[in-house]
Parts: structure tokens; sequence; C-alpha cells
């Protein structure tokens, strides 16, 4: 499976946005960037519901990830979506 593939942003509680996945050689930058890594955070299984929206399963995994303020939410997300572009089109080659 590819890095892009591995990395997923989720609003996590009320208060937090997180990481999930192999972040590989971002971590300093995410650091940099206000982020605290925990190994024990837990991670539900998104599922589609009949409606075809994406909802929270109910299958829970302890994962490591980056934890973020969930105000910086956008802010995380644009600086992942160049990273994710720059890794596929490094993929593809």
């Amino acid at each position: 499976m590819s890095l892009v593939r591995e990395m997923r942003l989720v609003r996590y509680s009320d208060d937090s946005c997180v990481i999930f996945g192999n972040i590989g050689s971002y971590k300093e930058n995410l650091e940099r960037m206000g982020g605290t890594f925990h190994t024990d955070l837990i991670s539900r299984t998104p599922i589609m519901s009949s409606n075809g929206r994406e909802t929270i399963g109910n299958n829970e995994t302890t994962e490591c990830g980056w934890v973020f303020p969930k105000k910086q939410y956008e802010k995380i997300q644009n600086y992942l979506n160049p990273v994710c572009r720059k890794l596929l089109l490094t993929l593809a080659h």
C-alpha cells in the first residue's frame, strides 16, 4: 500500500483532529506545526451507509497518530494536499 493511502486526516473529537498512518519523513514538519505524537489513539473504521454517506463504524483499533487542535484542521489539510500530490507524482514514475 502506498504512503498516500496510509495517511488520513480525521476530526477526532470536539477539540482535535488527527493524522493517522505512515507519515514517513514529514514528522519534523508536523511537530513544527504543533502536532503531538501519540501511540494509543482509538481509530474507528469508516463505513458507507445505505444513503452513500460515510459514517463511523464500531470496529475500533488502537493506532499511532499526530494530534492537532481542531481549529488547525484546514491548515493541516492544506499542508497534506501538496504532500499527497507530490507523493502521487513520485509513485507514478
